[in-house]
C-alpha cells in the first residue's frame, strides 16, 4: 500500500473514526484504526462493536492495500504540517513529509479486524434535519439506569413518527417526525457526542434494526442497538411517576 494525501483532509477522517476506537479492549485489535487505500480514496475505520465509524477522503493512490495501525496515528498525524503526506506500507507503516519528517508505526493482522456492519436498504434524506434537532433536545432525558438498559438509548419509531427518551425523572417525547425504516434504539452515550458533527453535514439516514446508520459524502456512522426495542417501557408506564405526583 502506498499513497499520498493532504494532511488536513485525512486528519479530519482520522479524528472522526478514532471516536469509535476504545482506549482499552480485551481484544487488542479493537484498539486499532483500519486503513485502506482503494481507487482514488483512503478509508479510515474505527469500531467498538456498538459504534462503527468509517470516514474517507481523496488520495493519490499508487498501490492499493490495507492495514491496521494503533490509534495513536490520529494524534501523531495532527503534528504534521499542512500539505501532502506520503504513506507506505512495508513491515511497518511509514509516514513521510519532505526530507525531515518521518514516522513509523507497527501494524497488526488486518484479517482479525471486525467485519463492517451489514446495513440493508437505502439511506434516505426524508426528515433528517428534524430528526437530528429532535435528538439534540431529547438528550436531556437520556437514562443511565443499569436496571433498564433500553432507556439508555433514543427510542425511534418511524412507523408512528415518535422519538422518546426517559430517565425516570423526566420524559421527552416528540411525535410527527417524518422518517423511514424500522424501530431503533441507538445508544445515547455514542450518538449524543456526534450530533454536532452530523448536523454540520448533509446526512442521509437508514433505520434498519439493530443498526442506525447516518451517511454523508465523506463518512458513515453506524450505531448498534444492544437492547431489544420491545424492552423499552410503554409511554404510559414512563409517565406514571408524573401523574402519581400530580395526584398529591
Amino acid at each position: 500500500m502506498e499513497f499520498t494525501v493532504e494532511r488536513s483532509e485525512l486528519g479530519q477522517a482520522l479524528a472522526l473514526a478514532s471516536k469509535a476506537v476504545p482506549s482499552k479492549s480485551p481484544k487488542p485489535i479493537m484498539e486499532m484504526i483500519y486503513l485502506e487505500a482503494k481507487g482514488d480514496k483512503v478509508y479510515v475505520r474505527g469500531t467498538n462493536s456498538v459504534l462503527d465509524i468509517t470516514a474517507w477522503c481523496k488520495a493519490d493512490v499508487k498501490t492499493e492495500g490495507r492495514c491496521c495501525v494503533n490509534n495513536l496515528l490520529a494524534e501523531t498525524f495532527g503534528t504534521f504540517a499542512d500539505g501532502e503526506v506520503k504513506f507506505k506500507l512495508g513491515k511497518t507503516l511509514s509516514l513521510s513529509q519532505g526530507k525531515s519528517r518521518n514516522r513509523r508505526f507497527a501494524v497488526a493482522d488486518v484479517d482479525q479486524y471486525p467485519l463492517k456492519p451489514s446495513i440493508k436498504g437505502k439511506h434516505v434524506d426524508t426528515g433528517v434535519p428534524e430528526l437530528l434537532d429532535a435528538l439534540s433536545m431529547a438528550s436531556i432525558a437520556l437514562s443511565d439506569r443499569a436496571d433498564m438498559p433500553a432507556t439508555r438509548g433514543y427510542y425511534i419509531n418511524p412507523h408512528d413518527g415518535t422519538l422518546i427518551t426517559a430517565d425516570g425523572n423526566q420524559v421527552f417525547m416528540q411525535k410527527g417526525l417524518q422518517m423511514e425504516g424500522n424501530i431503533s434504539l441507538p445508544v445515547g452515550a455514542y450518538l449524543t457526542p456526534l450530533l454536532s458533527d452530523l448536523k454540520r453535514s448533509e446526512v442521509k439516514v437508514n433505520l434498519s434494526y439493530p443498526w442506525m446508520s447516518l451517511r454523508s459524502s465523506s463518512f458513515q456512522v453506524c450505531i448498534n442497538s444492544p437492547a431489544e426495542f420491545d424492552k423499552y417501557p410503554p409511554v404510559a408506564e414512563l409517565m406514571e411517576p408524573f401523574f402519581d405526583e400530580n395526584k398529591h
